[in-house]
Formats: structure tokens, sequence, C-alpha cells
């Protein structure tokens, strides 16, 4: 099973991310998706991903994370959103981010 999937500066857009719903990482550890040219982040609701502890969106055009309210990473320690077009980040204290540090 796949651990580790890093697609950095891969040119993707938001539409580009429906492969992730299409091919199984059910063991998948850390998603890096920094530096593309993702808006929306609302796939991570339909992505089951118990085990992923690490999750990478720096670099985006990302405007609203209200999404993360929905998505249940509890194993989750390392979540970042710099850089990106976010004016606000309260949704943040509604996400179920357990082991965030």
């Amino acid at each position: 099973y796949i651990k580790e999937l890093n697609m950095t500066k891969r040119y993707l857009g938001t539409e580009s991310l429906t492969f992730l719903t299409k091919v199984d990482f059910y063991e998948l550890k850390i998603l890096n998706l920094g530096y593309n040219y993702i808006s929306d982040i609302s796939i991570l609701e339909k992505l089951s991903y118990k085990d992923l502890k690490e999750l990478y969106l720096y670099g985006n055009i990302i405007k609203d994370i209200k999404v993360l309210e929905n998505v249940n990473y509890e194993k989750l320690e390392i979540l970042d959103i710099s850089d990106n077009k976010m004016t606000n980040i309260d949704n943040l204290e509604k996400a179920n981010f357990k082991g965030l540090r």
C-alpha cells in the first residue's frame, strides 16, 4: 500500500484531484498537495484516510476551508495550509483533528 503521496508542483487544479477518489490509499499517512493550483478542497469530504497523519496544502489558491469541519482525520498531526488565499481560519476550531499539534 502507498503510505506517502507527494504531488507538489504538479500543476494540479481542483478538478485534477478526482484521482484521489479512484485509487485505494487505505494506509496513506502523508498527502502533500503543496504548490499547485487548488482552489477548492471539498474533495476531502469524500476521502476516508483514517491513518492520515500529515496533510500539506500550502502554496495553493484555497480561499475557504469550511470543508475541514466535515472531514474526520482523527490521527492528523500536521496540517499545513500556509501561503493560500484564506482570510478566515475560524473553521479550524470546529474541525475534528484530535491529534493536531
